[in-house]
């Protein structure tokens, strides 16, 4: 057979229209994957996502609102009374009891009789003397007026009279000083000293309380003193007073100066009347000091705020949509917190499913939480939906 020739010319031929055949098989496979993907996200995009249920709260603001702080405080006495020997002596007689109440009264203030053997005999001996210098002196002075005494004489005689009589006015205090009173009303807390012990000037013969009033001791910090006044009225709280909590009035009656450098606070103390005996000294009570009045305050659950990088933020409502407030806070109360800026009256607040929504989010709005307040108030009907625990609203 002849032999056909071989052309390398066509076989280079073939194979680039082979090659370009693949190419565009493959090009025509992207498009169609491309056209695929974009008729999926446009079908995705144009279902718009389900309204989100919130509840919200409508904004309401407070015209007076007490900004308050409770600290803890106890209470001490308002006086307590270190009775003292003034005289050397023996006790004669105790007529104090420990626990019972004293008079300063003159007929019912007696605590302690010293003997008085050796303090009236010394009393008497300058008595004595006193009277016969004294008698000296106004001979010497009718002598003197008769010419038969120098004028040094009678100036002699006097100095020795008033000298004895200082000396017998000082036996008498002593010889009264031998009979230890009451020096105020109270309580005999103590009594440290039996009948025949001899005691000495600055010897503890009674401890004596006023317990009529009570002094609550509170350490305020350093940043609240300056709202502190006197004579502010101040409720004190006694927790479990006969099973449950009592309130007591009381007034502001020192403010410190001086401020602890330890614990950066101030010592004030709260005067309660406690003529009826409820209180007693040690216990811990709550104090409930006012430092201002915050008028028109805007006042939300603690809940509702959000966090973000630049500080705190809300969700209202707004035509159906969520829409972000940025917010300033102030003071805190329990779960609520102060708005200062960024709400105002009439502001629908979300307060429920608030983390789940972004801003301009359709929203539907269910009961207020006013509504469910209410409804929880109520004996006969309970909405269905979110609850929300009385207490949450101020």
């Amino acid at each position: 057979m002849p032999t056909i020739p071989h052309n390398p010319l066509a076989a280079a031929s073939g194979k680039v229209g082979r090659s370009r055949l693949v190419g565009a098989m493959l090009l025509a496979f992207l498009c169609a994957a491309v056209i695929a993907a974009g008729c999926r996200e446009e079908v995705t995009t144009t279902t718009p996502p389900a309204p989100r249920r919130v509840t919200v709260q409508t904004i309401q603001p407070i015209p007076q609102l007490p900004d308050i702080i409770e600290l803890p405080g106890m209470a001490q006495p308002k006086r307590v009374v270190h009775v003292t020997a003034e005289v050397s002596g023996r006790i004669e007689e105790i007529l104090a009891t420990e626990g019972a109440p004293i008079s300063c009264d003159e007929t019912a203030s007696v605590i302690v009789r010293l003997n008085t053997d050796l303090l009236q005999a010394e009393y008497n001996r300058f008595k004595s003397e006193a009277d016969y210098h004294q008698r000296d002196y106004e001979r010497l002075e009718q002598a003197r007026t008769r010419g038969v005494a120098t004028q040094t004489e009678v100036d002699q005689a006097r100095m020795r009279a008033e000298t004895l009589k200082a000396q017998m006015q000082l036996a008498e205090a002593m010889l009264e000083r031998s009979v230890i009173k009451a020096p105020i009303d109270g309580i005999v807390n103590l009594l440290p000293v039996e009948e025949g012990e001899y005691v000495q000037p600055g010897t503890l013969v009674a401890e004596i309380v006023d317990l009529d009033e009570i002094k609550v001791v509170v350490d305020v910090p350093e940043r609240d003193v300056a709202f502190m006044e006197l004579g502010a009225a101040v409720p004190v709280i006694v927790n479990k007073l006969g099973g449950e909590a009592k309130t007591f009035a009381g007034t502001i009656t020192y403010i410190s100066r001086l401020a602890d450098t330890r614990t950066f606070t101030s010592r004030i103390e709260v005067t309660v009347d406690n003529r009826d005996g409820r209180l007693r000294t040690g216990q811990i009570v709550d104090v409930r000091l006012t430092r201002r009045i915050i008028a028109d305050a805007v006042m939300i659950r603690l809940d509702a705020v959000l966090p973000d990088e630049t500080g705190h933020l809300v969700y209202v409502v707004i035509d159906g949509l969520a829409k972000r407030r940025a917010v300033s806070l102030g003071i805190f109360q329990g779960n609520l917190v102060q708005i200062v800026s960024g709400l105002s009256a009439g502001d629908q607040l979300i307060v429920e499913n608030h983390q789940y929504v972004a801003e301009g989010q359709t929203v539907q709005v269910g009961p207020s939480l006013e509504q469910l307040l209410r409804a929880e108030q109520s004996p006969t009907s309970k909405p269905a939906g979110d609850q929300m625990s009385p207490g949450a609203l101020p």
